[in-house]
């Protein structure tokens, strides 16, 4: 009514402006992204010095769309003030380090990893966009879609990383129509679609879905990891998963949520079993030897027989080592503490094991640029994780909504997965695809709590 204020909902336009055309941010290039990865048609171009990826397309627009936000005073001052301290700190780190007599491939290295550490803007420009159910479905089903093509043989690249590959192909008399495009130049970027792929059919399992969804969860279950690839991190994620998604699900009474956690931890049982069995899976598929069940579970002697007794088994071995040293490096010296050892080394001690990278975002961040640098680091993390848990607790039961938003936040956590065990934090296209792929969780959320009509259709 004249007079009054008028309410304004969080990312949506306060005035026309430059930015109105471009609401549904980065769509494009999401599909561009799950398409050119998943055939592996793009690696890269040296221009100079520098190792150019067309994920830096994305980077360079997540750039210039946080500019341009930020002078239309359309982010938070805390977010553009906190950006453009830790930008200024990651400057002066380039500067300091070009002071020094890098060599050719130092220099590429840094600027890489400066871009690394550069991606976040992605995420925040992401997070104040638009998106609808269409966008959403289509995401899912193109991640789905390029997951049943590597089971069938047609990429070369099957779902090893998830769990190992179930081979249609192989079965069906499939011949790899692919065989002469190479993945291998950075397989963990493909976790862009995977992430998807596992979303969904984890969300079909886990939301309140009718029989007939929680059969087709059920076959993409079998295709993602019903091959064991003896991932201890895949077992991990399917024990966790089901506890977190359940606690954070929906705002319930406290006896309402007991009953969930308990549903979770059988849930999370039934998933571990299957995982452990590996009905679909061969013994080529193994690292190092032994059966799928032996490398899966090395993880469990943490438990019965603590850190000296994972030193000694072996597999797991090598990370528990690794860590030991990367602490050992980092409090080697003040100055390594706060600043790290650079980011021209890439690896912050090669020295160690695993190509000198300790495979854990937060000793691999920690190593390379300090505890300054962590810092900065969690605090965004520490964003997307927030999201996670606002848009589980927005959904409601048995609704489309649900789906999507458990579908979103399992294939965010499934990355998060990564970062866990794997040397990601110092891969600049996947670090670029976590921030784009976090940076959607809020608009998710906005999209279930404003389309009431759309968000809330009960499945059945």
């Amino acid at each position: 009514m004249k007079g009054q204020e008028e309410r304004v909902v969080p990312g949506q336009d306060m005035k026309p402006t430059i930015l109105r055309p471009i609401r549904r941010r980065f769509v494009f290039e999401f599909f561009f992204i799950c398409f050119v990865v998943a055939l592996g048609a793009v690696e890269s171009y040296y221009i100079g010095f520098y190792r150019f990826r067309f994920t830096d397309l994305v980077l360079i627009l997540g750039s210039f769309y946080f500019l341009l936000m930020a002078v239309r005073g359309r982010l938070e001052r805390k977010v553009v003030i906190l950006f453009f301290i830790y930008v200024f700190y990651i400057v002066a780190r380039i500067l300091n380090e070009l002071s020094s007599d890098l060599s050719v491939q130092e220099t590429r290295t840094l600027f890489g990893m400066a871009a690394v550490y550069l991606a976040p803007p992605i995420f925040f420009v992401v997070r104040d966009s638009r998106v609808n159910r269409k966008i959403l479905i289509s995401l899912l089903v193109m991640g789905w879609v390029f997951a049943l093509l590597s089971q069938l043989g047609l990429l070369v690249w099957g779902e090893s990383y998830a769990a190992g590959p179930v081979n249609l192909g192989s079965i069906l008399g499939i011949r790899s129509r692919l065989g002469t495009i190479s993945l291998d130049y950075m397989e963990t970027t493909n976790a862009i679609w995977r992430a998807f792929s596992v979303g969904i059919t984890l969300a079909l399992i886990l939301a309140k879905t009718p029989l007939r969804m929680k059969i087709l969860g059920a076959c993409g279950l079998i295709l993602q990891y019903g091959g064991g690839g003896g991932g201890r991190s895949s077992l991990l994620f399917l024990l966790v998963l089901p506890l977190i998604v359940f606690a954070w699900g929906g705002a319930i009474s406290r006896r309402e949520r007991f009953r969930k956690i308990v549903r979770a931890g059988a849930v999370a049982m039934v998933l571990t079993i299957f995982y452990l069995w590996a009905p679909f899976g061969y013994a080529s598929q193994i690292k190092s030897g032994g059966s799928h069940y032996d490398r899966a579970t090395e993880v469990f002697v943490l438990l019965t027989g603590g850190w000296s007794q994972a030193d000694a088994r072996g597999g797991f071995e090598t990370r528990t080592l690794v860590y030991e040293q990367y602490i050992e490096g980092i409090l080697s010296s003040p100055d390594i503490f706060l600043l790290g050892t650079g980011l021209s080394k890439g690896a912050a001690f090669e020295w160690t094991g695993l190509a000198g990278l300790a495979h854990n975002m937060i000793l691999d961040v920690w190593g390379l640029s300090g505890a300054i640098g962590l810092t900065f680091f969690l605090i965004f993390f520490g964003i997307a994780v927030y999201d996670v848990r606002g848009l589980l607790r927005a959904t409601s039961e048995g609704t489309i909504g649900q789906l999507l938003g458990f579908a979103y936040s399992i294939a965010v956590l499934y990355m998060i997965q990564f970062m866990l065990v794997q040397p990601t934090t110092a891969d600049r296209s996947f670090m670029i695809v976590f921030y784009l792929a976090s940076g959607l969780l809020l608009p998710i959320t906005r999209w279930v709590t404003e389309n009431p009509s759309e968000s809330s259709k009960v499945l059945s």
